[in-house]
């Protein structure tokens, strides 16, 4: 009885403990990236980065420069109150695992984690290259440098005029993947077991 017990413990532990702290070491580090190079610039690479916890950051004010030379609209973080709702996003991811770990059999409990699993790893990324699509389709005629509209690349590289362009999505997105990874196995084999 007491060798069942640990067993348990074991498998609570791993299941749980570990996706919530996954999720919860992500929220510091980069969820998505851009990186843009012009010839005005050398060799550096400027980089835009979304941060789940604090929200955008870098060369914010370089890339605007940039961009006003081709017509796109100038990056205003404090405008994009979409990255407000991303922290209580990864709290609540962090909350539901640790509940679905302790009540195994409530289905509205695993209903919900994976709601908000989609919701992270597939309805962000969706959003932010809406987002990017919008932004780079929406080019102002009268600008220096004349360009078309043009489809971003979300994750890549991509060549448009003189600038060099290359984005990719970073460990606040995969460590929740990861997290979600770890925790589908046990929650099918016990469906499977609850269903025969």
């Amino acid at each position: 009885m007491v060798e069942t017990y640990r067993i348990n413990y074991r498998k609570l532990t791993f299941f749980t403990v570990i996706p919530a702290v996954l999720v919860l070491l992500s929220l510091p580090l980069p969820l998505w990236t851009i990186r843009l190079n012009a010839p005005m610039y050398a060799q550096r690479w400027l980089e835009v980065v979304i941060i789940p916890l604090t929200g955008i950051h870098g060369d914010v004010n370089e890339v605007n420069i940039v961009n006003h030379y081709v017509g796109l609209g100038e990056i205003k973080p404090e405008k994009i109150i979409e990255t407000v709702y991303l922290p209580p996003l990864y709290g609540v991811l962090t909350l539901l695992i640790v509940l679905t770990g302790l009540l195994r059999h409530k289905k509205q409990a695993h209903t919900l984690l994976w709601i908000v699993y989609l919701v992270l790893v597939v309805a962000t990324p969706a959003y932010i290259y809406s987002w990017l699509y919008n932004y780079t389709h929406t080019i102002h005629p009268s600008a220096p440098v004349k360009i078309e509209p043009f489809d971003p690349p979300f994750f890549g590289y991509y060549e448009i005029a003189n600038f060099k362009i290359a984005s990719y999505l970073g460990p606040a997105f995969f460590l929740p993947l990861a997290a979600a990874m770890i925790q589908i196995p046990p929650n099918l084999i016990a469906k499977f077991r609850r269903r025969r």
